[in-house]
């Protein structure tokens, strides 16, 4: 009679499976946990030196800054030198992993132009909204809205505009601004970040041409020369992260 055997070891094996998992036991291996977002680091790229010769005639330059692999801009901006011979710009922007500046060549002093980008080890996201058509003497604006949900880091234009926005909260903050001096003045204006971490940044000025809006140290930097007949004023913009 082997019936009542097989019955009993039928039962155990269903009892075994519907009871929850046994509770580990002293010295056993604990349980393994899922392991860590990796935090957001940041990187500074400055490109590589572009010469930009003296000329009578417009002549356009052009300049980049790659991130690093795996990583993606927050922000950037052109930088030249000397600083007393401001090349004005004509685009900044980012296109993918590389920021990428424009510059007016006409000049008669010899310059240098690079490329500056903050890069990000966390994705973000690269809208661009336009194009838009300007009139000759005369001025335009166009937005570039972040997704809902997101934030922006930086931006730039070219004959579009182009925001890069992060699902991390930013804070932006505008610098006191400073007033250009007349007959070609040149005058900067420069904001830091109060806490946290510097991302991008832009510059605002009327009736001038800004030649540089790029990081420097925990902050913005925001240069133009005055080509109007009164004092404008240059302001930096910075975002920081915090």
């Amino acid at each position: 009679m082997r019936k009542p055997r097989v019955l009993v070891l039928l039962i155990a094996l269903i009892l075994a499976l519907a009871a929850p998992p046994a509770l580990a036991r002293e010295g056993d291996a604990p349980a393994q946990s899922p392991p860590a977002a990796k935090a957001e680091t940041f990187t500074r790229v400055l490109g590589a030196p572009v010469a930009v010769p003296r000329s009578n005639v417009h002549v356009f330059y052009e300049a980049r800054a790659t991130c690093p692999a795996g990583q993606t801009p927050t922000g950037g901006g052109p930088k030249v030198s000397p600083y007393y011979n401001p090349l004005p710009v004509i685009s900044s922007y980012a296109s993918g992993p590389t920021w990428v500046v424009t510059v007016d060549g006409e000049s008669d002093v010899d310059a240098t132009l690079w490329a500056s980008v903050i890069c990000s080890t966390a994705p973000h996201t690269q809208v661009f909204n336009g194009p838009i058509t300007v009139g000759a003497r005369t001025q335009g604006s166009l937005p570039a809205l972040c997704p809902p949900g997101q934030y922006a880091t930086g931006g730039g234009g070219r004959v579009d505009l182009g925001v890069i926005c992060s699902q991390s909260p930013h804070h932006h903050y505008w610098g006191d601004g400073t007033k250009l001096p007349l007959f070609h003045g040149t005058a900067h204006d420069l904001k830091a970040c109060p806490s946290g971490t510097v991302t991008g940044g832009g510059a605002l000025a009327v009736d001038t041409a800004i030649y540089e809006s790029s990081f420097w140290e925990n902050g913005w930097l925001a240069q133009a020369v005055n080509e109007s007949a009164g004092h404008p004023e240059v302001r930096a913009n910075v975002v920081c992260k915090d």
